[in-house]
């Protein structure tokens, strides 16, 4: 049985802080016209190894909270940056 927890996936956009990365979550939703519209949230997320570099496309899980901004933990890097413009 798989358990009921939140996955999402974004892209690194910051590292600076120890053992945290920050991760921009885009989304489309449907606005009331019939538009589609970007949405996005930024959200902390715990980096126990600091292997995480601006730019990695990455899998997050909802855990219990860590600190005050972080909720979120790494579950796996799905695509390194190449190392090119962000």
């Amino acid at each position: 049985m798989e358990s009921k927890q939140r996955k999402l996936q974004g892209k690194v956009i910051s590292n600076k802080m120890n053992q945290t990365a920050v991760v921009l979550i885009e989304r489309t939703v449907v606005h009331f016209t019939g538009k589609y519209i970007k949405r996005h949230s930024k959200l902390s997320i715990h980096d126990a190894k600091n292997e995480l570099n601006i730019g990695d496309f990455v899998e997050i899980a909802e855990t219990k909270p860590i600190s005050k901004t972080k909720s979120w933990t790494l579950v796996s890097i799905l695509k390194k940056h190449d190392g090119g413009l962000v």
